[in-house]
């Protein structure tokens, strides 16, 4: 590939930055359509608030003011009779002509004129104002909802489509290949194993991963996948999947669901504003006046943000192409390079052509989640303007060149008993003593530094072979162990017994407390061939464990957690071994359950506070792989000339690189940006290789730097 890891990264940055350019403009748009709605209703109100009839002009027959006494003869008693010849009401004086204010005017009788209301304009900055904090408020809080309901994870998303959680101990045939192949590409690509997920209602070809983050990461596959695709197959889907994990597309296809579920609430809210006005419009029994235009206008308003919102799923369907379209391209030839295969995953797009089915996902949820899959999972019947994938054709032949364009007949395969699958030559495990086949800790070949962080990132064959062989070293009892929660709890905690018998009934009293009596047994059980697994082992047997450990309830993992760490501080000091296994454990788990350590403050992370990290961590690199203080400081110095040519520091003091402040660094580093930690774990592989030679104790440093990182680096072959 053209790019590596950290490039990737920072790619998806600025896939990032795009996306959110592309949703403010969808909503500048929606704000500009929004506003003549509002400024329909302004101008309403504006007219209903000026209807009131105009002043009247004063007769000038009524000169004067009404009489405050009755005249005689009408209604006064002490005057003459009724019928009196005199006429009882004055003769009519019409008032002398003003030449300023015009004849008949007086300035106690005549109200003055209000000026009649300007016609709003068709520029208003308040409906302006209305539009733009309407539309931000919904589409904000819509995004905001549905970014929260995900915070947990890609499991939302595989419940959400109807999506079926598989365990290790499943005995159905092609379930257990799938967990396989899942486990074979996690241990050679670094990546904790993601929870697997099948959905059994959909009959065909597609697959996807959701997540934020590789610890909470998930792999769904279709029932198509396991009925019609073969090991080959199915190891490219899964392939082509994993480089999303390892891309960072996950966290960007999350994002991409909650702002496109802003962009579609203004359809709910104008729905509901249509269904509650027709209702009060259809129950009055007069819906004349002001009253009917209104609910009229409450109507149009409804029927506007309805239209609105499938604005707003147009121009979501828009940003789903644009970011989504390229990446596919990059994660098939990932996938290629992670399996040196090509025929596999063009093998499972060929089949996609030819079945009836397809890719079609035929859940409701479908539309919003098109990006997330393998292939395009929507019936399209408007070309290719709104596909979230390249076309199928134009996919296979940047595989395959000479495809000759026909698509094959899918059939389902046949059970393993009619037609089992090829087998691999058995390998002869490698056996130690009162240990079940696990093994032998290994010196690894020398390692160019360049070519070592070049695989972060990007798993080759080799790290694929290297973790299959792992596999098939791994005896069955141990393989059943890592299935269910409780052994796989009891033999991680067998890992951290200390040879000290004192110590060791301090953790075990600690254990038969927090967990009680039967998992003590159990650690037990496991302790005897412990001290004869290497850490790279310890480190690959936690990683195949996650899928179990998850499936503890919350006070469980809680549980556990507070046993690790007081079996890791039994002793009262904190060795690199213990340190490696507990970060690992709980920086995969402490996710899913909800555990997340307090974050750094903005103020401590300055560039002083970065320098003092990198010293530490290089620091504590050179005293873990090194013995002697003149080894420490060559590999502390290559590791610092690696970081900066220019930059000057002597090696820490031994007592001053603890663990704790290694993990306090790694904290602080973890959120730097991409080219920081390219530049970093370059350095780092110059201080553990300047002998020339990556001992596998080195190699597992590294391993934990990266992981520590969110830069996974892939298992290496043995020498």
């Amino acid at each position: 590939m053209t790019t590596n890891f950290f490039q990737r990264q920072e790619r998806a940055r600025r896939n990032t930055t795009l996306l959110v350019v592309l949703f403010l403009t969808a909503v500048v748009v929606i704000i500009g359509v929004v506003y003549w709605p509002i400024w329909m209703l302004l101008a309403f109100f504006q007219d209903l608030n000026s209807d009131h009839p105009p002043p009247r002009r004063p007769s000038p027959y009524q000169s004067e003011p009404p009489l405050e006494r009755p005249v005689p003869g009408y209604g006064d008693p002490s005057g003459p009779v009724p019928f009196s010849t005199k006429k009882p009401w004055p003769t009519p004086r019409f008032p002398k002509p003003d030449l300023e204010k015009g004849y008949g005017y007086q300035e106690s009788q005549v109200r003055p004129r209000e000026e009649p209301t300007k016609p709003l304009s068709l520029w208003n900055p308040w409906a302006l104002a209305v539009s733009a904090g309407l539309t931000g408020l919904i589409v904000g809080l819509g995004s905001l909802y549905k970014t929260s309901a995900l915070a947990s994870g890609g499991k939302v998303i595989a419940l959400q489509l109807g999506g079926e959680p598989l365990t290790m101990n499943t005995r159905d045939f092609r379930e257990k290949r799938l967990l396989n192949v899942v486990e074979e590409m996690s241990i050679a690509s670094g990546v904790p194993m993601p929870a697997v997920y099948v959905l059994r209602d959909e009959p065909s070809i597609n697959a996807f991963a959701a997540g934020f983050t590789p610890e909470d990461a998930v792999i769904g596959v279709s029932q198509g996948c396991l009925d019609y695709l073969n090991r080959d197959e199915l190891q490219g889907v899964v392939a082509h999947e994993f480089s999303h994990i390892l891309n960072g597309d996950m966290r960007l296809n999350i994002r991409l669901i909650g702002l496109i579920y802003g962009l579609f609430v203004l359809s709910v809210v104008g729905y509901y504003t249509f269904y509650f006005a027709a209702r009060s419009s259809s129950g009055r029994s007069s819906n004349r006046g002001k009253g009917g235009q209104l609910i009229l206008i409450l109507i149009l308003i409804g029927l506007a943000f309805y239209l609105l919102g499938a604005i707003g799923v147009f121009f979501g369907r828009i940003i789903q192409a644009a970011v989504s379209r390229q990446r596919e391209f990059l994660a098939d030839a990932s996938a290629v390079q992670f399996t040196r295969n090509p025929e596999g995953i063009a093998g499972a797009l060929k089949k996609i052509g030819g079945l009836r089915e397809g890719s079609v996902v035929r859940h409701p949820a479908a539309g919003e989640l098109s990006h997330l899959f393998f292939a395009d999972g929507m019936q399209r019947w408007f070309g290719s303007v709104f596909a979230t994938h390249p076309p199928l054709d134009v996919r296979i032949r940047a595989l395959d060149p000479h495809w000759d364009g026909k698509y094959p007949k899918v059939k389902p395969l046949l059970p393993p008993e009619e037609a089992p699958e090829p087998q691999k030559a058995a390998r002869k495990p490698l056996t130690l003593p009162g240990m079940p086949q696990l093994p032998v800790p290994v010196i690894l070949s020398a390692v160019e530094v360049a070519a070592l962080t070049d695989q972060i990132g990007s798993p080759s064959e080799a790290s694929r072979s290297a973790a299959a062989a792992f596999e098939e070293q791994i005896g069955p009892e141990i393989r059943e162990a890592l299935s269910d929660p409780f052994s796989a709890q009891a033999m991680l905690l067998a890992f951290l017994l200390d040879a000290n018998s004192e110590v060791r009934s301090r953790q075990m009293e600690a254990v038969q407390h927090q967990l009680g009596p039967e998992l003590a047994q159990t650690v037990l059980h496991y302790y005897p061939w412990t001290g004869t697994v290497s850490l790279g082992c310890r480190l690959a047997i936690a990683q195949l464990s996650l899928p179990a450990l998850r499936m503890m309830s919350r006070p469980q993992y809680l549980g556990f957690r507070a046993t690790l760490e007081a079996l890791v501080r039994a002793d009262n000091r904190i060795s690199f071994d213990e340190f490696a296994l507990e970060m690992v454990l709980q920086k995969h788990l402490d996710r899913a359950f909800g555990v997340r350590p307090p974050r750094l403050r903005a103020a401590e992370q300055t560039g002083e506070s970065l320098r003092e990290a990198v010293l530490c961590v290089l620091g504590t690199l050179a005293w873990q792989g090194h013995d002697h203080p003149e080894q420490a400081a060559r590999a502390f110095a290559e590791g610092l000339k690696q970081w900066n040519p220019e930059a000057r520091a002597s090696l820490p003091e031994r007592n001053s690189c603890t663990m704790s402040r290694f993990r306090q660094a790694v904290e602080l580093l973890e959120r730097t940006r991409p080219a920081v930690k390219e530049r970093l774990t370059r350095a780092a592989a110059a201080a553990v290789s300047t002998d020339g030679q990556l001992t596998e104790r080195e190699y597992a440093l590294l391993r934990i730097l990266c992981a520590a990182l969110d830069c996974p680096l892939p298992m290496l072959a043995a020498a």
